[in-house]
C-alpha cells in the first residue's frame, strides 16, 4: 500500500524543485483514508528522516537532493511506514483497560482474567494458575499503575524464557544460527534482526496465538539467509511456514489487541 502511495505522490507531483521548501499532498486510498504527506526541504546534507502522527507523513529532506532518490529511500522503509500507520490506526480502535480484578488480559491467543489480592510478603508475586493470572502487591501498591507494570513484567519474563526455546527450535530446522536474543518494548513492530545476527522482540507478541509467534521467529530468523524483504526472502519463510499469510494477516487484523 505504501509503495502505491509514494508512487502516486511522485508521479502526479513532478515539478517539485530541489528550491521548495516544503510541499503538502493528500491523497485518499482505501486502506488509509485522508493520508497527508508533506515534504520539507532542510539544510541536511545527506540523510533523510520522517515522522508519522496523525495520519501525515512528513519528510524532511535535503534541498538538493533529488526527488527519485528521495522515492527509492522511502520505498525501501515502506514496510515500516505502513506498520507505523497500521499501528496508530489501531489505537483508535483499541479500548482503555481498567487494571482491576475481574479484567481480561490475552496470554498466547487465550483470554484470563485478573486476580488481583495483597501480598502477605510485602513483595510481588505474578503466577498463572486456574485460568487466572493471580497478582499479589503490597496494599501500598496496588494502584492500576503498579498493575499495569506488574503485568508488562511478567509478559517480559515470560519472553524471555519462551521465545528463545521457540528460536532455538525453528533456527535448526531453518539451518541458521543467530546471536543474542533481546526482549524489548517496540510500539510498531514485533520484531527484528541485526546484520550482526542479534535478534530483537517485542514482549506483546507473548499475547498473540503460538502460531503467530512462530511465524514472527521464522520471520526474523529468514532475515539471516536474505536481510531484507525480496521475493527470495518470502519464498524462503514460505518454505519454512507454508501458511505463514494467515498468521501475518492475523496480526495486521488483530495486532492493536495485543497492548497493555
Amino acid at each position: 500500500m505504501v509503495k502505491r502511495l509514494f508512487n502516486k505522490l511522485f508521479s502526479t507531483h513532478t515539478q517539485i524543485g530541489s528550491s521548495d521548501s516544503s510541499q503538502s499532498f493528500k491523497l485518499q486510498l482505501s486502506e488509509h483514508s485522508n493520508i497527508s504527506i508533506k515534504l520539507i526541504r532542510t539544510r541536511r546534507k545527506k540523510s533523510i528522516a520522517f515522522r508519522i502522527s496523525n495520519n501525515q507523513i512528513k519528510i524532511f529532506a535535503p534541498k538538493r537532493l533529488a526527488l527519485y532518490r528521495i522515492q527509492k529511500l522511502l520505498e525501501k522503509r515502506s514496510e515500516w511506514i505502513s506498520q507505523q500507520l497500521e499501528y496508530q490506526a489501531s489505537l483508535v480502535k483499541a479500548l482503555p483497560k481498567q487494571y482491576v480484578s475481574g479484567e481480561l488480559i490475552r496470554y498466547l491467543g487465550r483470554r484470563y482474567r485478573i486476580n488481583i489480592s495483597s501480598s502477605t510478603e510485602q513483595k510481588q508475586t505474578t503466577l498463572l494458575k486456574a485460568g487466572q493470572l493471580m497478582i499479589a502487591l503490597p496494599d501500598s501498591h496496588k494502584s492500576q499503575d503498579n498493575v499495569k507494570e506488574a503485568l508488562g513484567q511478567w509478559y517480559q519474563q515470560r519472553a524471555e524464557k519462551r521465545l528463545p526455546e521457540i528460536v532455538s527450535k525453528l533456527s535448526k530446522e531453518i539451518g541458521v544460527d543467530y546471536g543474542d536474543i533481546e526482549i524489548r518494548h517496540f510500539k510498531s513492530r514485533w520484531g527484528s534482526c541485526r546484520a550482526d545476527g542479534r535478534l530483537q522482540f517485542n514482549w506483546r507478541i507473548m499475547m498473540a496465538p503460538s502460531q503467530v509467534i512462530e511465524y514472527v521467529a521464522v520471520h526474523e530468523l529468514c532475515h539471516r539467509i536474505h536481510l531484507n524483504h525480496s521475493t527470495l526472502f518470502w519464498d524462503t519463510v514460505e518454505r519454512q511456514m507454508p501458511k505463514y499469510r494467515a498468521h501475518r494477516k492475523w496480526l495486521k487484523e488483530h495486532g492493536y489487541l495485543l497492548t497493555l
